[in-house]
């Protein structure tokens, strides 16, 4: 359970670095398109007003919008937008770290 405090701060870092939010939502959409996922990219600030980039992944009939949040650490993780930091990911930056 993440402290309040600590969760303003982490939603502050968020919203204030949009630009990594979507570097790893691309990272995201190349690791998966070769897998025949489709993506619709809903992170311009001018054509989709929303506080947070976001990434609608689907394939078929089967879809999830993905967000990647600061997460304690100095890190950033993947979420289902839906459920926000109830329904964490692996971390992208653990991800990145990890010896294949």
């Amino acid at each position: 359970m993440i402290p309040r405090g600590q969760r303003y701060v982490l939603s502050w870092r968020t919203r204030r670095r949009p630009d990594t939010a979507v570097r790893y939502l691309e990272a995201l959409v190349s690791a998966l398109e070769a897998e025949g996922w489709r993506f619709v990219r809903l992170y311009r600030a001018e054509e989709f007003p929303i506080p947070v980039p976001l990434l609608w992944v689907y394939v078929r009939d089967v879809g999830i919008a993905v967000s990647v949040l600061a997460v304690p650490g100095g890190s950033w993780a993947y979420y289902e937008a839906q459920r926000g930091r109830s329904a964490s990911w692996r971390s992208a930056a653990t991800r990145e770290r990890r010896p294949s």
